[in-house]
């Protein structure tokens, strides 16, 4: 199955990373799960939301892609 982007805007991420003049510019993680694995709706839902939250700690969803 093909990787899919549940969150952020890819094309924003890369606009504002190409436009840094520091190096590393950015980072971009990935959140898989095996092929046998079926994890639901929710279960994803709740996967991305903790993520952020630790990612993100402090800052609101309108301060991050």
């Amino acid at each position: 199955m093909p990787a899919k982007v549940l969150r952020g805007d890819p094309l924003q991420v890369s606009a504002v990373a190409d436009s840094l003049e520091f190096q590393p510019r950015y980072r971009s993680d990935v959140i898989a799960w095996a092929s046998e694995d079926t994890p639901s709706a929710g279960e994803i839902e709740r996967t991305l939301a903790e993520f952020e939250e630790t990612t993100w700690a402090g800052l609101g969803p309108r301060r991050y892609p």
